[in-house]
């Protein structure tokens, strides 16, 4: 099975603000939401572990709190990781520094338009897998790309499949990923394209772990023939690829406010920005 797969991976160097230094006084609606969030979450904590997360699930809460207050394209909530500080979040989540998104060279040449407006896949058919759960390994590298890839497969073939993330934790080390220290898209679906194939989950299950290798390349069920790179910053370019193929796969650095995203069009404007680089990948 071979499917037409177009990728977009864009890096951003973004800066916010610590927490406060002085410590916060908690009312009894925080401390209840904080106990229930608690329980919610099966967290436990020593005594002096409380108080420190107890106070950064305050700040992150009050944030919370007045960003659904205002006037923005997207709501935030509580999740598994409103306990932490976004310091904490990128040491253990996230790349250190900004990455190349692509290994390749920028090939794909675009029509002249008229580019539409807006384009839902979802709303196409069945072409957008469900959300899945990273959970403590920094693998969303790999989720970005199944994700894209089981939307290629399906819109060329009919049939919506469930790729295997564990595989490209475990075996994509060569193309200068690292399992659950971070990768990127890119670099993973050259891994597929040379390694001939990508497993199912169902053969080779997600474990949010480094593993060894357990490719068998009979068991492969998705594959990529080529690689094209659409040209640096051509957001046109990136909107044809997604209107005349399929759903694209973003990477970008994270900011504060995208921990605690809940739904909406997410939207950001940091105090403190810097562009480092934008890529994208066009295969077939």
């Amino acid at each position: 099975m071979r499917a037409t797969l177009s990728l977009l991976c864009a890096t951003w160097l973004l800066v916010f603000p610590g927490l406060p230094a002085a410590e916060l006084q908690l009312s009894t609606l925080e401390n209840f939401h904080f106990k229930s969030w608690m329980m919610q979450h099966q967290k436990e904590y020593s005594t002096k572990e409380y108080h420190h997360r107890q106070q950064i699930f305050a700040s992150n809460w009050r944030k919370i709190n007045a960003h659904n207050k205002g006037n923005h394209t997207f709501k935030m909530a509580l999740n598994q990781f409103s306990d932490m500080s976004f310091d904490e979040i990128k040491r253990k989540y996230l790349w250190s520094e900004p990455q190349n998104c692509s290994a390749t060279k920028s090939n794909y040449f675009r029509g002249t338009g008229p580019y539409p407006t807006s384009v839902d896949w979802r709303k196409k058919g069945n072409f957008v897998s469900a959300v899945k759960n990273q959970g403590a390994c920094g693998s969303c590298w790999t989720f970005s790309t199944t994700g894209a890839l089981e939307s290629a497969v399906a819109i060329a073939s009919g049939k919506m499949l469930s790729l295997a993330e564990q595989q490209l934790v475990d075996c994509a080390q060569d193309f200068n990923n690292h399992g659950c220290q971070g990768g990127l898209p890119s670099q993973a679906f050259e891994y597929i394209l040379y390694n001939k194939g990508i497993m199912g989950e169902d053969t080779y299950p997600y474990e949010g772990k480094d593993g060894h290798c357990r490719f068998q390349p009979q068991k492969a069920i998705a594959f990529v023939k080529d690689i094209v790179n659409i040209t640096l910053n051509d957001e046109e370019a990136m909107v044809e690829a997604v209107a005349l193929y399929n759903p694209v796969s973003f990477a970008y650095e994270v900011t504060e406010d995208f921990m605690s995203y809940k739904r909406g069009i997410y939207s950001s404007i940091p105090a403190m920005a810097a562009l480092s680089r934008a890529c994208a990948q066009l295969s077939s």
